[in-house]
Formats: structure tokens, sequence, C-alpha cells
């Protein structure tokens, strides 16, 4: 009975604290309250966050005071890639326990370290973590994708601490971003329209018959395209010269297989499943 106690009167006393935050610890320090998000349209064909290998294009942002309230509305239409970035400010030190819930997949990392990994897509289902952390700021970061919007497009993430006895949701006033993290979005960052390279030109990949031959990671008749990547991406003109080794076909670069020539690609699908291979790392 005491433990309980003892917890509603913390529970109490940080709702209290942060909902003062953001007039004791943001103004003249460079913050503002929240989380700074970032948005893209995904296409039908992904599944899971770990396909993504190079930073996406956003093509749109925004500032969440209360991130985790629940259900994502994203300010696109059709399935979306969101990111959420910012910190998260404690006020001691503790053994936290944190509980994500989503629909579709959700990671969240914490100081750079993968905390919590709930990817691929599927209804609201949940996974638990516990980290040691000290009094004061924790750069935190979360990704969170939604295949159908309408169905899926929920995204909890609660805590306790280790005397508390259940979860709850994180104080919206214990997290902040930086000002000038916003301004550079506003300015020069996110281009309007997202290429989304890494679902289109894979999804042109495998439509386009290459997996006969070739596997993301895996050698089969020809090589693997992180192999490719691997050779090509650092060069002068490199999308012009795998552009044309597909087109013309090649031989003699990777053994003794020859790849037949691919003129039925039209130049718009080659640009984006080039752009797709060279993005692998």
């Amino acid at each position: 009975m005491k433990q309980v106690l003892l917890s509603g009167i913390f529970l109490f006393v940080t709702e209290l604290l942060s909902a003062q935050i953001p007039n004791l610890v943001f103004p003249d320090t460079g913050f503002v309250q929240g989380l700074f998000a970032r948005y893209l349209s995904i296409g039908n064909d992904f599944t899971r966050l770990s396909e993504i290998h190079t930073e996406p294009a956003y093509s749109v942002s925004s500032v969440l005071k209360n991130p985790f309230s629940g259900k994502v509305k994203a300010p696109l239409k059709g399935p979306f890639l969101m990111e959420l970035q910012g910190q998260i400010l404690l006020l001691d030190s503790s053994l936290y326990s944190f509980r994500l819930r989503s629909s579709d997949g959700a990671i969240v990392w914490i100081d750079g370290k993968k905390v919590l990994l709930n990817d691929g897509c599927h209804g609201l289902t949940e996974t638990e973590a516990e980290l040691p952390l000290n009094e004061g700021a924790h750069a935190i970061r979360i990704w969170y994708f939604s295949s159908n919007p309408v169905l899926h497009n929920n995204l909890e993430l609660n805590w306790k601490r280790f005397d508390e006895p259940d979860f709850y949701a994180i104080p919206p006033g214990i997290f902040r971003v930086e000002k000038s993290k916003i301004r550079a979005s506003r300015t020069s960052a996110f281009p309007r329209k997202s290429t989304n390279a890494f679902s289109k030109g894979k999804s042109l990949i495998a439509k386009s018959g290459c997996l006969a031959c070739h596997r993301e990671r895996e050698a089969l008749t020809g090589p693997a395209f992180l192999a490719v990547s691997q050779r090509y991406r650092n060069r002068k003109n490199s999308a012009a010269v795998l552009n044309s080794k597909i087109v013309n076909g090649s031989s003699g670069s990777w053994g003794f297989n020859r790849m037949p020539p691919q003129r039925q690609i039209k130049q718009q699908n080659l640009d984006q499943m080039v752009q797709w291979i060279l993005s692998l790392k």
C-alpha cells in the first residue's frame, strides 16, 4: 500500500513539473518543447524499417508537442514513414522501463542505442526494455511507419521507474528539440517532393526480373547489389556507368558470366533503380 501511495505521489509530481518545464527550461536556451517530426510517403510494398539503408529524403516536417498521444496523423496521404528526433529531459537518475506499442513497425533509439524494436507490418503489438539513465538530457529518436494509415496508425511510448508498479504515458513536457534543427529544415534540408528511391527503386528492380540473377546482399549468377554499390558509388559518373552497363549488358566485371542487355527498361525507371542500388551501404 505504501509503495502504491509513493508511486502515485511521484506520478503527480512528475506530471506537475513536466507541465512547467517548457516555461522554466526552454526559453532563451535554444530549445522548444516537443519532438521534431519528419515524414515521407512510402510505397505499398514497404514492409520493414530494416529495409532502409540510407538517410530518407523527407518531404514534410513539423514539431509535435505531444508525440505519443496514440493515433498518428501524418500530413501525407497513403502509407508513410515518420521520424521523431529530440531530447528527453530527466529530473533524476533511475532505472527506467520503456514500453513501445505500435501498428505497424517502430524503432526507438536513446543516446544512439537501439532500445526498442517492434518492426514489420502488424496490428497493435508491444515490446519492453529497461535502461539506466542519469539525470539530464538524453537524445531520443523514433522511426515509425504505417502501411495502411486507416487501420494502422497507433504509436505509444510509455515508461515507469523501477520502483513504480505500472506503465504510464511519458509527460510531453519533458521532450525538447533544438530551434536550430527546426530552422534548418525550413531552409534547405528537405525537398518538397520526395524521390523515395529506397522504396520505388527496389520495387522496380523486383518487377524487372533482376532478382533472377541478383540479390540485395547475396551473390547469385550476378553480384549482390550491395557489392555493386560498394564498387561504384564513390566513382565519378557512377550512375551513368551503371545505366550503360544495364542497358547495353556487360561481361568480365564480375567473372565470366555475361549480363544481357536490358533495353526494355524505361529511362525514368532505370534512374530510380540505379539510385537505389547506389544508396546501399
